[in-house]
């Protein structure tokens, strides 16, 4: 969790209490990355992408990128950096640059699909592009949005991409570019989404403090849950499905999925910084 300005915290999920800290000076709306063989996380932040060891935190090098997204294999990783969209292989280290871009900003959000073929990043004005990772090349480009594209996802599958959007609606679209649906509900700017580990529900988090849940059969919202003081920024499901994680208002909440029912932990209903 990027926490409160200059605050990189891990949490031990069993006790709901702090693990590690870290502070990051010049940090706002960051993004952050597990390796997926889990032995570091990244922070990309103010323009530069913050290596830390786990679970330590200790922080082990620093270098100028936007935004930074694992592949799941762990084979090659996606940059944004200096208004270029970078792969980078592993373990080689080497650099191919697919193209550039304009819409990437301090708040911009990326994701990479399942099968490692498809970079996604949301940015200014409304604006969505997707790359193919392997094929250097113009993006093709999400029409729809209005105002700031501060979260995307990939579904499980791979075959629906979400979108959040200040403008208040989600957008659900398929890789080729098409728009599927835009959803909405949010009565404020709408910062993050996340799909359930079976991709049969949508969660997404707004400036009002709520986390709506929307079930993807019906394109219709099946809950909305309360409970954050302030507008929840970032959202994620488990890898095994059975846990959403919210944070928001200076807090991070613990539902347990399917039911959504909040987690008590170490005798309180949230984790917040003590």
């Amino acid at each position: 969790m990027l926490a409160e300005p200059g605050h990189l915290i891990l949490w031990d999920v069993l006790s709901g209490r702090e693990a590690g800290t870290q502070n990051l000076a010049d940090s706002y709306e960051g993004q952050i990355e597990f390796s997926p063989d889990g032995k570091t996380v990244c922070v990309t932040s103010a323009g530069s992408a913050r290596w830390f060891e786990m679970p330590s935190l200790r922080l082990l090098k620093e270098e100028p990128a936007d935004r930074l997204v694992f592949a799941q294999d762990g084979g090659f990783a996606m940059l944004a950096r200096q208004g270029q969209i970078i792969r980078r292989d592993y373990p080689s280290g080497v650099e191919t640059s697919l193209g550039s871009s304009a819409i990437i900003g301090f708040k911009a959000t990326a994701a990479l699909s399942p099968d490692g073929q498809t970079f996604v990043i949301g940015g200014e004005k409304g604006k969505v592009a997707l790359w193919h990772t392997h094929h250097p090349g113009p993006p093709t480009m999400l029409e729809g949005h209005k105002s700031l594209i501060p979260g995307v996802a990939f579904s499980p599958d791979g075959k629906w991409i979400a979108s959040a959007s200040w403008d208040g609606t989600i957008g659900l679209w398929q890789p080729n570019g098409r728009n599927i649906r835009f959803l909405r509900g949010h009565n404020r700017d709408i910062w993050g989404v996340a799909f359930s580990r079976d991709g049969r529900t949508l969660a997404s988090g707004a400036n009002d403090g709520t986390i709506k849940l929307w079930n993807l059969a019906s394109m219709q919202e099946a809950a909305t849950l309360h409970g954050h003081e302030g507008p929840v920024s970032a959202l994620a499901f488990s890898p095994d499905g059975k846990y959403l994680a919210t944070a928001g208002g200076g807090a991070v909440r613990l539902w347990k999925a399917p039911t959504f029912e909040e987690i008590a932990a170490a005798g309180t209903t949230k984790w917040a910084r003590r």
